[in-house]
């Protein structure tokens, strides 16, 4: 048998019967939308003991084997010299036979992203304490270099009330925020799939300045940033507080405290969000009243004292080990909570023979605000990986080509299909001459594509949006939209008449004084370090820092007086889709079947085109359809 399949790197029985057709595909143009990948048909596996156990029983119902709902790692192999390793899929089963079907090429890679998003990404190295404090602060970083800026953007929407000031250059740094760079995120999907990234598309200037502002409405810490805070104490010393009066009792002894936020006495709110503490303790004491009062205290930043829970004793021995807790309730950055004791009236002694402790057991809901560790998990825009790559494709119209031994995958763009005519791949002998069919009009488009961006506010910006238009009156006259999982940004002038983005995620309250964020889409900018004449000083009430003629990082969304922008009309369309418009124009998809060879398809290289010596034309090969040894295959091609 030609064909030989291997699961986990046994060789799976096959029938006699059984047909594995292959179907080879990087990018089908007649759909924007999408990247594809190989795939074979729906065969048939027999049910041997062998396979069952590959397999994980599947047709069990009782097994509580993983396997048949895993992409189970398999390699096909033909004649024993041509090999395409990828994925099984069990689909279904019965006692005797289980239908699979074999996967590889970049669906193996969109495969492993599953439903993750950009926040399931691990970008911990990227993790840093936004502030202006210390001679290594953030603000000093204009560049890639360290995978997140803080690029000035106006965040304010009222020019009487604005984040960066107009006529000075001294900006609050509390009211910028970090972006990461898209070479950050990409190097972060990188690992995350085990895929490394190749072509040179990733040393173009468009990629290195690419940049994702932070904008969600809230920032939030992450559970583990959140459990990190926890802590806990115990007394080991009995304390007695003297009749009428109020003692704070200290915890000094067995400091559990990874955060540093308790000093012995009170825990001080690293974070706004919900808490829970509670307190173990037994008191002893005299027979007169009052009683004494065990109280849980919260002191915030201006002093102002509450009691958040509280317990009178009701006997001369309370309870052993008896617990006073105020529940989950929400505090403040700063916030101290402590411990009281009131001695009553004969004094009271806080009693550790059993063990008395004060300890913070849960924190969740937490918020960044200026001067705390900034995470990016959790904080950026809720986009599938699988939706961000493509998005990058889409925005340079770029092939994915995968390597799947070498676990690598080459971006490449769209017009090297045209450089690559000299190494073009003849076929003409190939070509059998029987059943050839050529389809005059592209499936999924529109006499106007248009390549957009998310709608947000009143954000319209002139070229943002562009048209790939199909000159041809039989195609659906209504528009066909290709949309970004990002919105547009304006740009407006500040900081003494320097060009910044503006995007509204913050509103100034005129009651409280302060600014209360909003909802805003996601946004994409590129970004420059640009030196100017005049310094930037980053001020924030305690710490100062002026920049002196430094490069700063000023960004963009369209700037007429740069050569790249972000605009598909003003940059994106000429710049990187004028080889497809071109193939598009006079469209023609040529439908023939060849004799190809195991080598002509297991290894077939899409970024170079096919010649066909019968058109005196070359084509790009739009899909290489049901593959199976020794018979004519099918093959989409479309002229360049």
């Amino acid at each position: 048998m030609p064909v030989t399949l291997f699961i986990e790197n046994e060789a799976a029985n096959l029938a006699v019967e059984t047909l594995i057709a292959l179907t080879f595909q990087v990018h089908d143009l007649t759909n924007l939308d999408t990247r594809q990948g190989n795939y074979s048909n729906e065969f048939i596996l027999p049910l041997s003991a062998k396979n069952r156990r590959l397999l994980g029983f599947p047709q069990v119902l009782a097994s509580t084997s993983a396997t048949p709902y895993k992409k189970i790692n398999a390699l096909l192999s033909i004649n024993g010299l041509q090999s395409l390793p990828g994925f099984l899929i069990v689909e279904s089963a019965n006692a005797t036979q289980a239908k699979c079907t074999f996967y590889s090429g970049n669906t193996s890679f969109f495969g492993t992203m599953g439903d993750a998003t950009l926040n399931d990404l691990d970008l911990s190295s990227h993790n840093h304490n936004w502030s202006l404090a210390g001679t290594n602060n953030v603000f000093t970083n204009k560049s890639n270099t360290a995978g997140f800026v803080y690029p000035l953007i106006e965040y304010g929407t009222e020019t009487a009330h604005p984040t960066l000031p107009l006529t000075t250059r001294t900006i609050n740094p509390q009211y910028l925020r970090p972006a990461l760079f898209t070479s950050a995120i990409m190097d972060a999907i990188s690992a995350y799939t085990s895929y490394t990234f190749a072509g040179d598309f990733f040393t173009t200037e468009a990629f290195a300045k690419e940049i994702i502002p932070i904008t969600n409405k809230r920032l939030k810490h992450t559970p583990e940033w959140e459990n990190g805070q926890l802590f806990s104490s115990h007394k080991t010393t009995d304390q007695t507080v003297a009749a009428g009066a109020t003692d704070v009792l200290t915890f000094t002894d067995s400091i559990t405290d990874i955060g540093s936020n308790f000093d012995g006495i009170a825990y001080t709110i690293p974070a706004k969000g919900k808490y829970t503490f509670s307190c173990v303790y037994k008191l002893t004491t005299g027979i007169n009243s009052p009683r004494p009062v065990i109280r849980i205290i919260r002191e915030d930043t201006d002093g102002n004292v509450q009691v958040i829970a509280a317990r009178t004793m009701t006997s001369l021995s309370m309870p052993l080990n008896a617990t006073l807790t105020p529940g989950e309730l929400d505090f403040e950055y700063g916030d101290k909570i402590y411990v009281t004791l009131y001695g009553g009236g004969d004094g009271c002694t806080f009693d550790t023979l059993f063990g008395g402790a004060f300890t913070c057991d849960a924190i969740s809901d937490t918020s960044i605000a200026y001067g705390h560790l900034f995470e990016f998990a959790g904080n950026l825009p809720v986009i599938s990986l699988k939706d961000f790559v493509k998005a990058l494709c889409q925005r340079y119209n770029l092939l994915l080509y995968t390597d799947e031994a070498a676990k690598t995958i080459a971006f490449i763009p769209f017009k090297t299909l045209y450089q690559n005519q000299p190494k073009a791949i003849d076929w003409t002998k190939k070509l059998h001459k029987n059943s050839i069919e050529t389809e005059l009009h592209p499936d999924n488009y529109s006499q106007y594509n248009m390549f957009t961006y998310l709608n947000d506010e009143d954000v319209e910006t002139i070229g943002a949006k562009g048209i790939l238009a199909l000159n041809d009156e039989t195609a659906e006259l209504k528009e066909k939209k290709i949309a970004q999982p990002f919105a547009a940004t304006n740009s407006i002038s500040r900081l003494q008449n320097l060009t910044v983005p503006q995007i509204h995620l913050m509103e100034y309250d005129e009651d409280s004084s302060t600014y209360k964020t909003q909802d805003v889409k996601p946004r994409i900018l590129y970004l420059d370090s640009v030196e100017l004449d005049d310094a930037i000083t980053y001020a924030d009430g305690v710490n100062t820092q002026s920049d002196g003629t430094t490069a700063e990082p000023l960004a963009w969304f369209i700037d007429n007086a740069k050569t790249i922008n972000l605009g598909f009309a003003n940059n994106l369309l000429p710049a990187h889709y004028t080889e497809l418009d071109y193939m598009l124009y006079r469209y023609k998809k040529l439908t023939a079947y060849f004799n190809l060879s195991a080598a002509d398809v297991m290894g077939f290289d899409f970024k170079k085109p096919i010649y066909l010596k019968q058109y005196s034309s070359y084509f790009y090969v739009n899909k290489i359809e049901g593959y199976t040894p020794k018979k004519l295959t099918k093959v989409e091609l479309i002229k360049m």
